[in-house]
């Protein structure tokens, strides 16, 4: 109980007001703005522009995360020299071959492996697939889609 106590009180130091053991006032503390626009990934197949309410949760995201992980693909080995390597020499473990954590996909093969998963998801295989982002507001209860189109995201939006 002692041990606890201590464990709190230091915590209490170090990162502000503490309630309970689950509940820590320096979480919450930042206030929280509002985004001005969201940028929209709007993916068409064919003729077809695809929405969220045709698909089930687990299948939208299998288009929506994977054109998220597709772009974010060109960051793989930032990721590894940040994070991965980092961690690991900051204990002195040893570190794994980079190989283990990088993807040796091109970038084009993750984009037809993409087009391929949106495909077979779609059931049209063959149809051509055109991926635009529209910056969108919300006013008064509802999205409204600001007139400009956004480019896909550059790298560096990506790798942060």
């Amino acid at each position: 109980m002692l041990f606890f106590v201590a464990l709190q009180l230091a915590v209490n130091a170090k990162r502000g007001m503490v309630f309970s053991p689950f509940y820590h006032f320096g979480m919450y503390a930042a206030p929280v703005k509002p985004v001005l626009s969201y940028p929209i990934a709007t993916i068409t197949v064919g003729n077809d522009t695809l929405r969220g309410s045709d698909f089930s949760p687990q299948g939208w995201d299998k288009i929506q995360y994977n054109l998220y992980m597709v772009w974010k693909s060109r960051c793989d080995t930032a990721f590894y020299q940040d994070q991965v390597f980092t961690l690991l020499h900051k204990y002195g473990l040893r570190t794994p071959p980079k190989s283990l954590y990088v993807n040796n996909l091109s970038f084009e093969e993750r984009l037809e492996n993409y087009k391929n998963t949106v495909g077979r998801l779609t059931g049209k295989i063959d149809s051509t697939i055109t991926i635009s982002r529209t910056a969108y507001r919300y006013y008064a209860g509802k999205f409204l889609p600001l007139q400009e189109l956004l480019p896909i995201p550059e790298i560096s939006e990506l790798c942060r």
